[in-house]
Formats: structure tokens, sequence, C-alpha cells
């Protein structure tokens, strides 16, 4: 990964990364400190993604509980402030934004990507934290942000890595297991049991070569 890195720094700053998939006027950018100072941008990210979570787990989690937390302010300032670092920034917060200009109220999706999480093998980077908001699912964003985590992996990683929850049943487990089996092209390469009825998937794919 080392070596890959100095490479693409050599070719100076991180290009524009340009996805294939469409979504309807959707861009997708890398945050950075320039976003971490919008505390408008910074609380749309935080309630996007805990209402998502929230809405994928309610149906696990205690009939009183009626919120979910998967990240604090703190924690979404500090992921966009990561992207500071360049080409050599190792994880990344993408945002996926319709309109032309990226704001509170443009936001429709987020994810992370990785190039050397600390439990991958180096050359295996990882994506996750992929949330679309609830009122613009089914629009292709995911698709769009997913493409985006992936090419910029390509540059340094030859595999990536996820890893979810699955609950047999789970209207809501069925459908990532499709999406990320199937139509992303992940295999499972290992799974077991977290609590009782729901499994945790860890999910490969090899990125082709050029």
């Amino acid at each position: 990964v080392e070596s890959r890195l100095a490479a693409l720094e050599g070719e100076g700053p991180m290009p524009e990364i340009a996805p294939k998939s469409k979504a309807r006027g959707v861009r997708v950018v890398i945050g950075t400190s320039e976003q971490a100072q919008d505390g408008e941008l910074v609380e749309r990210i935080m309630r996007m993604v805990n209402e998502s979570y929230y809405e994928s787990l309610k149906e696990l989690l205690h009939p009183r509980q009626t919120s979910y937390e998967r990240l604090s302010r703190r924690e979404v300032v500090d992921r966009l402030e990561m992207g500071d670092a360049g080409v050599r920034a190792n994880r990344v917060l993408h945002i996926a934004y319709r309109g032309e200009q990226l704001d509170a109220s443009s936001v429709v999706g987020c994810m992370s990507s990785t190039y050397s999480p600390p439990w991958t093998e180096d050359g295996c980077g990882h994506w996750g934290l992929l949330v679309v908001d609830k009122d613009c699912q089914g629009q292709g964003i995911a698709s769009v942000l997913v493409e985006a985590a992936e090419l910029r992996l390509a540059g340094v990683c030859t595999e990536i890595q996820i890893e979810y929850e699955y609950t047999p049943g789970q209207a809501y487990s069925e459908r990532l297991e499709r999406w990320y089996e199937g139509s992303c092209g992940f295999k499972c390469v290992t799974g077991f049991s977290r609590r009782p009825g729901t499994q945790f998937r860890k999910c490969r794919k090899a990125i082709p070569a050029e």
C-alpha cells in the first residue's frame, strides 16, 4: 500500500472521482475540514446516518428504544478532516449531494472508504458506513457512492472487504444480502453468530486489474 500511495502522491493532487453510475443530478466528493467547519452540514450527516441505522435495526431493538447513535458530531468532524491528507488519506468520508452546491440541504448520502484498515492484510481495502437519505432511496445513489469508493480503492488496493449483520427472515437483512453478495459482487468468506439469530458476515471481492 505504501508504495502505491507514494506513486499516487507523485501524480499530484487527488483527482476528482467520476463514477459511471448515474443518479439524477448527484455528485460525490471527499469531505475535508472545509465541510467539517459547516455545523449544519455536520449535523445533517450525523442525523442522516443515525436515522438510517435506527430504521435498519429497529425490529431488533427494544420497543422502547426510539433512536440509535452510530456517529456523534465529533466523529463526523473527525472523519471529514481525514480527507485533508489528500491522496495520503487512509480513511475518508465520501459525500453524495444533489445540485450545484454542497450544503446541509443538498446532502443525500455518504459512505467511508479505507486503504488499510487494521483488521485486513496489506492490499485489502474496505468500505462501509453506506447511508442514503430515507427520502432518496431507490434512486441509484448507493450505487454511485459505492463506485466512487471502489474507484478510489482501486488505485491502491487489490481487494475490498465489507462486513454486515444478517438476520434471517428480516426484510432489511435479506435486501442487504441480495445487494452486497449479488449486485455488488462480494462473496462471504466467513460468517459467525454475534447474537441469537444474527450473523456477522465478512465479505470480499477482488478489484479487477486494468
